[in-house]
Parts: C-alpha cells; structure tokens; sequence
C-alpha cells in the first residue's frame, strides 16, 4: 500500500510542476525574479567572505563567476542572511576551499571543519570515514543536492568514492538540521551541492600526480543558454599505492615502504540537463555515474586480504522548483539509485603476501541494491517576516546480498517515511524556527540465510516524532548568537539489525532507534575581515546502538575465539543492543583575521573538544563505558599569504589528542596524538591557467590508528608530493 502511495506521489508532483509551469502569470515571474535576485546576491556576500569555522573557507574574494555557481536546485539550507528561514549555523565550504586543499574527494574536502573529524582511510575496507561531534557517518547523512546517497545496508559510505569535481559548495549542517533531509541525521547532514553552468560555454580541464603512482584528472564542459543548460564532468583516479612515513619501521606483516594492498580507482560522469521556461520555474534531469576498485588495507599486524573489483553506483534524478505563486512554491526532488558491489575476501595475509588460494563461492560477496525516493516540499510565505513548509520525504530501499555462485544470502526491503513541517517567524531582532516531524520504517520483506536456515522477522518499529527549535538573536548586522534544541532519531540499518557479521554476532530484528535530546547555544561574528564562531552543545542519548557481550549460542562461531582487537571469547557472542543512556558534550571556537588589500595574509584556526560516554550495558564482564577510537581535542590551523596577485602560499595543519583503546586485561590504553602539515603553492600565469604544487604531511610524521602500538595498528600516509594543473575557459 505504502509502496503505491510512493509511486502516485512521484506522478502527481510531476503533473502539477508541469500543469503550472505554463499558467504562471507575468506578475509572479517579476516578483519571483526580484526575490531570486535578492538572494543570489546575498549567497554570493557569503561565499566571498571569510569562512572560519572551515579553517578558513575563502582566502581571498572571489570573482563573480566563482562565488554564483551555488546550484540553488541542489541546496537544502538556506543560508541567505535576510531570509526568515535561514540558518547561519550551516557550514558552507566553497570551491576555492576544496581546491586549497587539494580535496579530490569529499572526506578531503570536510578536513578543517570545527566539529568534524576526518577520519583518513584505514582499516579492512580501506576508506576514509567522517564523524560530526563524535557521531560517526551512520548515524550522519550524505546527500547530493538533497538527494541521500547513504550506502542502504550499512550506511558505511565510502566518502572517498565521492569526487570534488562537479561540486561548487558543501553545506554541512551540526546541531539543528533541515527537516526536508529526512531521518538519520543525528550527528548532522553533509550535503554535496552540483555546479550549474553559467556562461554559454564553459570548459575546464585539471589534473595532479601525487608521488605513491596517483594520478587525477577533471574535464568539465556546459552550457547555459537561460532557456535551457546542459553541463558534464568527467573525472577519473587512479592510485597505485600510497606511501609509508619514512619513520616506520616496518614489519614482516606491513614492510616499509608502500602500504600493501592501497590501490583505487574511481571514474565518475556526472551529467546535468536543465530547463528553466520562467522565472517561476526550473527543472533539472541528472545522472552520475561512479565505478571504483580499491584494496582493503592490512596493519603492521597483518590481516585478512580483501578486494573490492566492482564499487558501482548510478544516479538518476530530477530536481524542481515551482512558483505558483509568489508566495506558494513547490520543491520536488525524485531518484532512483542503484548499487553493485562486490567483495573477495582471499583470507590472511601471510608475510605481507596476498594468498594463492583459489576463492571459493563463500568468500565472494555481492551486493546489488537499489532505491527510490520522492522529497516533496511545499511552502508558503504567510507574510514578509513568516513562512510555513510541509513536506514528505519517501525512500523505499532493497538490499540483495548473494555469494560467488549466486546463492542469495539476503534479500531485504523497506519503506521509509517522514512527513515534515516547519515553521519560521522574525520578530523584529529575534528570529526562530521550530521544525517537526513524524518518522516511521515499515519492513516489507526480510529473507536472511544463515547456516541453512532462513530468517524471516520482520522490524516491529513503531513511528515516533521529532522536534527541532533554534532561535536567533541579531546583536547587530554582524553578529548574533542563537540556541537550539531538538529531539532526533537514527532508524537501525539493516546491517544493526540482520547481519552475524561473519558468525560472531546475534542477530537482532527489534533493535530500537536510537535517538539524542540536543542543546547547543552558539555566537558568530562576520566583519569584512574577521570571523568568530562559537558553539557548545550537549546531546542526551536514549537506546544508543551497542555492541553487547552475551554469553549464549546465539551465533554461528559461539564456541570459537576470535581474533585482534575486541575479539569475542569462546562460548560468547556479541549482539548489537540499545544502552539504556548515554551523552556527548563539546564545544568549538573558530577565529579567522585577514590583513592587508584583498586579504594579502589570512590566519585562521579552530579547535574543538568532544567528550562521550554510554551508560548502563557492560561492553564484557571488565565493564567497559567509554566510547573508543575517537579525539577528545582537534585543533586546525591556516595560513594563507599572497605577496602578488598570482602567487599564494597555503599551509593546514591538524592536531588531533590521542585516541583510547579497549585493553585486553581490563582498562584502556591510548596511541600517539595525530599531526599532519600540507603546504602549496598556486601560480596564476592568467586568470585561467593556474599550476600548483605542494607536500602533504610535510614533516613525514608516521601516524597511526587502530591500535595502541605502531606493530599492531594501521598505518596513514607518509610524506607525498604533489604538483598540478587547472584549465578554464
């Protein structure tokens, strides 16, 4: 039934977007063209500024052509400063940020932020991962243009799948998040915003190799003939490997040298086809394209040899935004996306050796899953200083699992649904917004095999509400504080709740959604050439997801030991469970100061602290509480200095406290802190053709995670060069 009602929602929006497209009369048109307008200029003030809680977003400002390429299809916040609903409290990184930086994909891209830790990539599947204030990427979401582009089984992203070329901004949105994004935003929202053609002809042309064998390349063309746009960006990486710090020392599991088994690949297309018959009205068809590879990685310690041949994603969707009135507007996003993936697990390394033995139908894993969705927003502006938005946000997923030969492992399916409705007011200096929503996953096939026999429990999740308020006080032009309180859910993904993850695990079809009571209070300063951010926030945790020591044949393994870190004993299985409670609390300052015409020197920095603990479920009989893995201080630097118009020198740095460990006799222990240094260089020769050149982790420090000790633990990217061209016409 529900499944019905998705399918007549994505028709109907479709009939009305188009029935008004050619009923709008002239006088709405101006009135829209006079509001977009306004906007636009107020998006460009914004992305031509300072941007500190990014380290630094802009170093210098930009030319018109950079700062309006914001595809305003494909935001979600709205960040416009005069606009009743807008939230300041976003992030917004633009393009000159993301090529400062020499992000090549988004989890680059997000390094620098205050309240985010980049995660670089490690462990078995080899990938970069992204938390937001100590919440890790299943319990954040991934959009493109508002559209999710969360992984459907586990939500485990690869964000170094995801390339920077075709993205003109990123908003990422901490604390109070926009309601159309749907659920699963407990930690936050990291939205990728495609760039729109803006001239009547547009090429670009970009690559850099990075000492380790990488190389990336970017083509971009389009078009924008106001009637209509077309735009294409192609993007291809290949890395080989990547190299080791000078300083480690190697071992016969992981020699010195290269990381073992680092290679990927990733080729992206991203095309984009645009209308847009009025002022009142644009459309746009996209599809992108990814194919990757990439190698599991292994730790000075050794571990199992694992390689992904196929990490396939295709995306078709359509974006709209109507005007039927001037105050009445309907926004309209529809997808459809498929996954391929595949798995081969060759077993254990030995010496550092990928393993001869032929692969059996077990130890290949495929996935083939796909998802349809529908996000309708309808608004309505009450009057100049008030507006109302109510919404749906539909996403039926399907996840197919099968093994080498073919035989299904799993074959499950959902529905997801969030109707939504927010209301926004000024009053004079104050301003607020209280944002609510009614969330629900309803189960619409489960078939898991397991040993032979089939598991066919169905998710008993009832529907429960969410409620988000912030609210605004202008100090002056320049500068306000706000506060914000909200109550938000993360639905379990279907991993939580059906995968024995190798036969370790109980498997638990009635997992409850884990859902945070946020507060964050927060102050932001923007002059001309300085910026302060701060925030402190507190988040009380219910029925956060855990893993639990039971000591029960409940898992194909029961009787074994297993094996590294947080191995489960004999006759014991672990289950993911709801602690009863738990909380994180933190807060972040970011400063930023230009000096000198045009910015000719920017120092910036920011520092955040996190801290968080579950109570009330023992991790095993040692009674362990603390949450592992994770920085309690990240402190970022920049300094960026351009002593001519067409040379700029750029420096981060990242210092991050070290991370604690479970210990096997009882306690923690903790690793060495984390520092990296990237430098550059950027020659302007014209206003088109730029050359670069820079270090990545200058000091060559040899950084490592996973583990206590160097001999165990999984080992980051030494000292790389990188030198570089860009194009554009």
């Amino acid at each position: 039934m529900q499944s019905k009602i998705l399918s007549t929602l994505l028709c109907l929006s479709l009939v009305a977007s188009c029935a008004f497209a050619d009923t709008t009369n002239g006088d709405n048109a101006n009135a829209r063209t006079s509001q977009t307008s306004t906007q636009a200029k107020q998006n460009n003030a914004q992305n031509s500024g300072l941007n500190l809680a990014d380290g630094g977003g802009a170093l210098t400002n930009l030319p018109d052509s950079e700062t309006i390429k914001t595809y305003e299809l494909g935001a979600v916040e709205i960040t416009a400063k005069d606009a009743v609903d807008a939230n300041p409290s976003v992030i917004t990184i633009n393009s000159k940020s993301i090529a400062d930086k020499n992000a090549n994909n988004v989890a680059d891209a997000v390094r620098m932020v205050a309240g985010v830790l980049m995660h670089e990539a490690t462990g078995q599947r080899g990938e970069p991962s992204v938390y937001i204030r100590g919440f890790s990427n299943t319990q954040s979401g991934l959009y493109l243009d508002g559209i999710p582009m969360m992984s459907i089984y586990d939500r485990q992203t690869d964000y170094g799948q995801y390339i920077t070329q075709g993205i003109s901004s990123i908003q990422i949105s901490k604390g109070f998040v926009s309601p159309v994004y749907g659920m699963n935003t407990l930690g936050g929202a990291i939205n990728l915003v495609s760039s729109k053609p803006q001239k009547e002809f547009e090429f670009s042309l970009g690559a850099k190799y990075l000492s380790g064998d990488e190389i990336r390349s970017a083509l971009s063309v389009g078009t924008n003939q106001g009637l209509y746009y077309f735009g294409a960006d192609v993007s291809y990486t290949d890395r080989l490997s990547y190299p080791l710090s000078n300083r480690y020392s190697g071992t016969t599991a992981q020699p010195k040298g290269s990381a073992l088994n680092s290679y990927y690949t990733n080729q992206t297309i991203k095309l984009k086809a645009g209308i847009q018959p009025n002022e009142n009205h644009e459309y746009s068809l996209n599809f992108i394209n990814q194919k990757g590879r990439k190698g599991g990685l292994l730790s000075s310690g050794g571990g199992n040899w694992w390689e992904w041949p196929h990490y396939d994603k295709n995306t078709i969707y359509l974006l709209g935004n109507s005007y039927f009135t001037p105050d009445l507007s309907l926004n309209t996003r529809l997808y459809y996306d498929t996954f391929d993936n595949e798995l081969n697990m060759y077993g254990r390394a030995t010496n550092g050796q990928k393993p001869t033995t032929a692969l059996s139908a077990s130890s290949i894993s495929i996935y083939d899953d796909d998802t349809l969705g529908a996000i309708l927003t309808l608004a309505y502006d009450i009057y100049e200083g008030a507006n109302v938005k109510v919404g749906a946000n539909l996403k039926k997923d399907h996840h197919f699992e099968k093994d080498g030969v073919g035989v299904k492992g799993a074959d499950l399916s959902e529905l997801t649904t969030s109707i939504f409705a927010q209301y926004a007011q000024r009053i004079s200096n104050f301003r607020f917004v209280i944002a609510g929503s009614y969330d629900r996953l309803d189960s619409l096939n489960v078939s898991v095999i397991s040993n032979g026999a089939e598991n066919t429990d169905k998710t008993k999740i009832k529907g429960d509400f969410s409620l988000q308020g912030i609210f605004y006080y202008d100090i002056s032009e320049r500068q306000n504080v706000h506060l914000s309180v909200g109550k938000k859910e993360n639905m379990p993904s279907l991993k939580d709740r059906y995968s024995s993850k190798w036969g370790d695990y109980a498997t638990n079809s009635n997992l409850k959604p884990e859902s945070a009571l946020n507060y964050e209070l927060g102050y932001d300063l923007n002059l001309a050439k300085t910026a302060v951010n701060v925030a402190v926030f507190y988040n009380d945790m219910t029925d956060m997801f855990y893993d639990e020591l039971i000591f029960e044949n409940r898992c194909t393994n029961y009787a074994s030991a297993g094996s590294g870190r947080n191995a489960k004993p004999a006759n014991a299985c672990y289950q993911r469970v709801n602690a009863d409670k738990g909380y994180t609390y933190g807060g972040e300052v970011s400063v930023e100061q230009g000096f000198f015409d045009g910015n000719a020197l920017v120092l910036g920095a920011n520092y955040s602290y996190i801290q968080q603990k579950a109570q009330g479920v023992a991790v095993d009989s040692l009674g362990r509480t603390k949450i592992t893995d994770y920085p309690n201080h990240i402190f970022n630097a920049k300094v960026a200095v351009k002593p001519s118009p067409k040379l700029e020198f750029i420096g981060f740095s990242t210092l991050e406290s070290a991370r604690y460990y479970t210990s096997s006799t009882g306690g923690y222990v903790k690793n060495n802190n984390y520092f990296t240094l990237d430098l550059s260089a950027n020659y302007e020769f014209d206003k088109n053709f730029v050359v670069s050149a820079g270090v990545l982790n200058f000091t060559d420090r040899d950084n490592y995670t996973n583990s206590n000790l160097p001999s165990t633990a999984f080992h980051y990217a030494g000292r790389r060069y990188v030198v570089g061209f860009d194009y554009k016409y």
